[in-house]
């Protein structure tokens, strides 16, 4: 029983961790995203969202990386400069310090946000997917009758899951 809160926060570092990559990579070339968005609609998934970040000051810098995009007074980089709240300035700003192993080419980094939005996504996914499960068997118990509409996310939440597993598993259509 003491290895659960282990395993929850490794989850939880690995899910930070992943955000922030993909933060670091869409900071750098935000116009990057269009082609995200494209390969990710190709693979029949939904397009890039704050919604894909946990954590709160990731989903305020996605939110700001759309924004950039959907405006057309400036460039994307500028816009995010000029448009940085001073609380996410700092965090940006080591996000811009150089990769470890180095910037991906611009292909490369499509591919890698996008397997990284997927990857987001999948956790997610596996998450929720056993918290209805443990609330669908705890319903059962009690025998409650609402079990059909846990049974209805829960296909859901698979169908999108194989989606994702079948995008995952295959080469990226980049333009």
């Amino acid at each position: 029983e003491q290895a659960a809160p282990v395993q929850i926060s490794a989850r939880a570092r690995q899910t930070y961790t992943l955000e922030r990559y993909l933060l670091c990579l869409l900071l750098r070339q935000p116009d990057a995203l269009y082609q995200v968005d494209r390969a990710l609609q190709r693979a029949g998934l939904v397009r890039f969202s704050p919604e894909d970040f946990e954590h709160g000051d990731h989903q305020a810098l996605a939110r700001l990386l759309q924004l950039s995009i959907e405006q057309d007074t400036q460039e994307p980089p500028e816009f995010i400069a000029s448009s940085m709240p001073e609380t996410l300035q700092e965090t940006a700003a080591d996000m811009l310090q150089p990769i470890e192993k180095g910037d991906p080419t611009p292909e490369k980094l499509v591919e890698e946000c996008a397997r990284a939005i997927m990857n987001l996504r999948k956790e997610r996914i596996n998450t929720s997917l056993g918290q209805l499960r443990f609330m669908q068997e705890d319903l059962q118990a009690q025998g409650e009758t609402m079990l059909e509409s846990f049974s209805e996310m829960v296909l859901s939440y698979t169908r999108t899951l194989a989606r994702l597993d079948k995008a995952l598993g295959q080469p990226l259509q980049l333009d």
